[in-house]
């Protein structure tokens, strides 16, 4: 199987709530978010964590708008909830190394694309983004 067909596969079981009426309020928040309803994109992921707080997409769906919307600490908190409930969730992750370059954080981004690259050692944006940081931080 190949890495792309089995990361696909990882992200359609995260994106699985196991509650029917969380999945049909994230299902409709990731259409909002599709529309660019960043808004209603939010307020929908809070009521998915709300009904079910263990659910980490939940929580990285709306660190995801978030972070579309330019509100980065509140983008961090809800991917470092989405880690604590999902700790190799590359996702998240990546996320958080975009927000880490955006506030010219080299020294955090490269770590979080090494924890990336331990995960998905075949990450060829890990491993070019860590080889650029590496190159302006010496």
């Amino acid at each position: 199987m190949q890495a792309s067909s089995i990361l696909a596969d990882i992200w359609n079981i995260w994106s699985i709530a196991e509650n029917v009426e969380a999945q049909k309020i994230f299902d409709e928040g990731n259409k909002m978010m599709d529309r660019g309803s960043l808004e209603e994109a939010i307020a929908l992921f809070t009521q998915v964590i709300d009904l079910k707080p263990d659910f980490a997409e939940g929580w990285n769906k709306r660190a995801t708008v978030l972070f579309l919307k330019g509100d980065l600490e509140a983008s961090i908190s809800d991917i470092q909830k989405t880690l604590e409930l999902e700790p190799r969730h590359f996702g998240a992750l990546d996320g958080l190394a975009e927000i880490y370059l955006i506030q010219d954080d080299l020294l955090g981004a490269a770590a979080t694309y090494k924890r990336i690259l331990e995960i998905i050692p075949t990450s060829k944006k890990s491993q070019d983004r860590l080889k650029l940081i590496n190159e302006l931080i010496v």
